[in-house]
């Protein structure tokens, strides 16, 4: 073979590679937007990164918003993300009452959307085959505290006088989750035919030094009337330990404590005997059925939002 013919094949083996390497360049990453509902407490933040983590797992771009708790402020952050454009958006509503309006700017957008929500059952999505509602099973965790709190001595009621009194510690007032946790808890224990009663409810903005210092005052002006204290993440619980330690009282004697998510430093509690038990809320399954619904949305497979979560209460017993 003569030099002139070997030049002509090694040209043309060099434009076919270069022309593969430029339509592997063209091919277009599947964009995701995510949008939050609220500022990331330390409870939602392994499930934030989970979720993200999975998402670049797969290819996909993503695009993080966050709408503060504010409705009008989330609906125009969809309308940015739809308009960038993604492929597909995932969103945790921020007002469950405005299902409708939410609805409305999902419609305009036309795009592949996976709605994180607690009440699946207040968007209208028959007629809409590109949106996905997950249940995001929260109240799930008001159960499973309940459930735990049951098996105890005189099933939390340390006084005997025939009621479960408690104080509860959230983040914000009106915070949907909470409301969830707080309705499933009582629910639980009333279907076994105990009385319940909510002596407080402190809004701690998901602050370690705000919960100590509300717990103290509860814990002063209630003393021994509080008999379970819940509290609403782990940064919560790790301030009214410090509080209950304050005053004097002992976890497991004289009162009960939880929490919510079963983190590193909530878990030293538990050993530690500080703390009656903590939800360990599913986050890998939750994480898993957002991702398979925006697969299948995204490759024209059958989606379903069929998802059973296993939200367990880990204790001194069973912590590992």
């Amino acid at each position: 073979m003569n030099k002139k013919l070997w030049l002509v094949i090694a040209a043309g083996l060099i434009t076919v590679l270069a022309v593969l390497i430029l339509s592997q360049g063209n091919q277009k990453t599947a964009t995701v937007g995510v949008c939050y509902r609220e500022d990331a407490d330390p409870t939602s933040t392994a499930y934030r990164t989970a979720l993200e983590q999975a998402l670049s797992h797969q290819g996909y771009q993503v695009i993080t918003t966050d709408a503060d708790s504010d409705q009008s402020r989330q609906l125009q952050q969809l309308r940015e993300l739809a308009g960038r454009p993604c492929d597909a958006l995932i969103v945790e509503p921020v007002m469950l009452s405005a299902a409708e309006e939410l609805l409305q700017v999902l419609d305009e957008a036309a795009i592949p959307t996976v709605v994180i929500t607690n009440l699946a059952e207040q968007f209208s999505i028959d007629e809409r085959s590109f949106i996905t509602c997950i249940d995001a099973c929260t109240g799930l965790a008001g159960s499973a505290l309940a459930s735990h709190l049951l098996k105890l001595p005189q099933q939390g009621d340390i006084n005997g006088d025939g009621t479960v009194s408690y104080a509860l510690l959230q983040g914000p007032e009106d915070h949907p989750d909470s409301t969830l946790v707080t309705q499933s808890f009582e629910t639980a224990l009333t279907e076994q035919q105990l009385a319940v009663h909510c002596l407080s409810v402190g809004y701690t903005d998901w602050s370690a030094q705000n919960a100590q210092d509300i717990c103290a005052q509860l814990l002063s002006a209630y003393g021994k009337d509080i008999e379970v204290i819940l509290c609403y993440n782990d940064n919560t619980a790790l301030g009214a330990v410090q509080a209950i330690s304050d005053a004097g009282r002992a976890v497991g004697q004289d009162l009960y404590v939880y929490a919510l998510d079963a983190q590193k430093q909530v878990r030293q509690l538990l050993k530690d005997g500080q703390l009656t038990g903590a939800v360990d809320t599913d986050v890998k399954g939750r994480v898993q059925a957002v991702i398979d619904a925006v697969n299948g949305h995204l490759n024209g497979q059958p989606v379903t939002a069929a998802y059973q979560p296993t939200d367990t209460v880990i204790s001194a017993e069973n912590n590992s």
